[in-house]
């Protein structure tokens, strides 16, 4: 999920102003403009994700599930809209409207980063924490490092156009879908870590030392 995810991003921020300039040919003030407007989406967002994902954990009892089809749904509707400013129609619409486009894109697409961290943290028993997320930054790395690379590679056999709308159609596509297959489990893998945890605090606060001390049969 991380590395697919991370694929398109490879798109938005190494290429995508130069695309529009240059394929577009919007110009430079212009291009500048829908990816900041996609970047303030993304803004948007990561925050309010992160609110509306806390709200789904505490006021819903299946709120771990719910987090994932939120997550899941809004990663699959950013796919047509930036595939649309990569693929605009023509006429090229106005400024402002490839400017709200790419608004509501980047909101939608970054509502699942905040999340996944949670959902993360729920399944996971704090001593394997560390691990876990050490594994998932790694794959998070990879996916921004190579993201770049693999879109060059595209790009040389078919062309900008379609190597952009492959990266995005195939990355979100597959971030999306793997983040909805969570919703099956998470909610069944947070409940037996917590039991796990309610387990280990009750017979942490057992003392064997002086259990015996008070037993009979010990001191016989």
């Amino acid at each position: 999920q991380a590395i697919a995810g991370c694929l398109p991003w490879g798109v938005v921020y190494t290429f995508l102003n130069d695309y529009l300039s240059q394929q577009l040919h919007l110009s430079v003030s212009h291009s500048t403009a829908v990816v900041t407007a996609l970047n303030i989406g993304a803004t948007v967002g990561a925050l309010g994700g992160g609110f509306l994902g806390q709200w789904l954990l505490n006021r819903t009892q299946c709120g771990a599930a719910a987090m994932t089809s939120v997550m899941g749904a809004s990663t699959l509707l950013a796919v047509p809209l930036v595939i649309f400013l990569i693929n605009p129609p023509s006429p090229l619409p106005s400024l402002g409207v490839l400017s709200a486009v790419a608004f509501v894109a980047g909101l939608l697409a970054c509502i699942t980063g905040p999340n996944i961290r949670a959902i993360l943290l729920n399944v996971n028993r704090p001593e394997t924490r560390g691990t876990t997320f050490a594994v998932y930054n790694l794959m998070d790395d990879l996916g921004k490092g190579l993201g770049p690379a693999i879109i060059a590679s595209i790009i040389a056999g078919y062309g900008r156009q379609s190597g952009f709308t492959w990266a995005v159609a195939v990355g979100w596509t597959a971030c999306g879908l793997l983040v909805l297959v969570l919703g099956a489990t998470v909610s069944r893998d947070a409940r037996s870590v917590q039991r796990e945890l309610a387990g280990g605090d009750s017979d942490s606060d057992r003392d064997p030392a002086r259990e015996a001390r008070q037993d009979p049969a010990v001191d016989e």
